[in-house]
């Protein structure tokens, strides 16, 4: 069986967000902060687990603020996205 593209799990990316911020009610689920400006954020990167990229428990919702300090820590540049556990130790 043949795997999606990258351009169909790309469109796909948008819906998955939309869920993750319903599912999380819009609320950052680190500072319970409610506004507007939520991310859905990948806790472990689509491009380290394509596959894995669309499940619900890989997402959560983060107000802009927490997001930015997420990837602020040490090892979580965009690039390195699977570092949630290292931000509650820190917060």
């Amino acid at each position: 069986k043949k795997f999606k593209n990258i351009q169909e799990n790309r469109r796909d990316q948008g819906y998955w967000a939309k869920i993750v911020k319903s599912r999380d009610l819009g609320i950052c689920q680190i500072c319970g902060a409610e506004n507007d400006v939520v991310i859905a954020h990948h806790i472990e990167a689509v491009y380290q687990n394509p596959i894995e990229s669309l499940d619900l428990d890989n997402g959560i919702t983060l107000c802009s603020n927490c997001h930015s300090k997420v990837h602020k820590l040490p090892g979580c540049t965009y690039n390195e996205l699977k570092c949630m556990d290292d931000y509650e130790k820190k917060s």
